[in-house]
């Protein structure tokens, strides 16, 4: 029996492991470890003003490749397309106006380069 992978297509930014805002040897994919490391980079007290952060600026931080070797993005949450377990789509390749302004003042809050917004076809395992 195979594994089975997602189809992930998204509009924003692939983080390179050398240009993330955390050391990329002891960073995974533990969802207190990137609160932490999130809260500490914006100076923020606590998660709730993490994801409140997201919320407003309609922005996610997500993962490609596997849950086992986790390599991230920052997108536009409303752009986030997944074909689940192989299941097709059919993309919707609108790109909002306030997006590209949304992406970059989140990305820049975490000092994360992000020159090269367009969108992205990944996939991830786990």
């Amino acid at each position: 029996m195979g594994m089975s992978t997602d189809g992930i297509l998204f509009y924003g930014v692939l983080i390179n492991e050398d240009e993330a805002p955390w050391d990329a040897d002891e960073f995974n994919w533990d969802k207190d470890v990137w609160e932490k490391t999130a809260c500490e980079l914006l100076g923020f007290a606590d998660k709730d003003e993490l994801y409140s952060l997201e919320k407003e600026l309609g922005i996610v931080l997500g993962i490609h490749c596997s849950y086992e070797y986790p390599m991230y993005f920052v997108s536009a949450k409303a752009s986030v397309q997944t074909a689940n377990r192989g299941y097709p789509i059919e993309p919707d390749f609108t790109v909002q106006p306030e997006w590209e302004d949304k992406i970059r003042d989140f990305c820049g809050k975490l000092n994360i380069p992000c020159d090269d917004l367009k969108w992205h076809l990944a996939s991830c395992t786990g």
